[in-house]
């Protein structure tokens, strides 16, 4: 794997685990580092070269079962990281920045849902065009 997804999916995983701590266990600094380091960490991800990933599966039905929600996190990971931050920065900062860091967890979610909706939209359009 290439180590923009690697870096994403990791951040991503931070971020989660730090949201699901207490609020009292953490505090509002370190919501404010996660929402830096997410951001940070989307805009390595976004200006990185482009490459590709190719994951080789085979006809195995139980390994593509199992390895389609791996592929679906690292390929979506972006839009987490964009999610989790924008609710750690809700979490973190106060008056005005809590909006933006809300705007940018909502334009995550966005994401997130788009990535699952237009993919099953392009197939049924295919499947209605043959």
């Amino acid at each position: 794997m290439k180590i923009r997804f690697v870096l994403t999916t990791l951040v991503a995983v931070v971020l989660g685990v730090l949201l699901s701590l207490k609020a009292s266990q953490v505090t509002p600094e370190r919501y404010r580092i996660s929402f830096f380091l997410g951001l940070a960490t989307l805009a390595i991800s976004l200006l990185s070269p482009g490459d590709q990933m190719s994951i080789r599966i085979g006809r195995n039905g139980w390994k593509r079962i199992a390895l389609m929600p791996v592929i679906y996190v690292v390929a979506a990971s972006p839009f987490i990281v964009l999610t989790e931050a924008g609710f750690a920065g809700y979490r973190g900062f106060a008056a005005s920045m809590r909006y933006v860091s809300l705007t940018v967890g909502i334009i995550g979610l966005l994401g997130l849902v788009s990535s699952f909706v237009i993919p099953c939209l392009v197939r049924r359009h295919a499947r209605k065009a043959n």
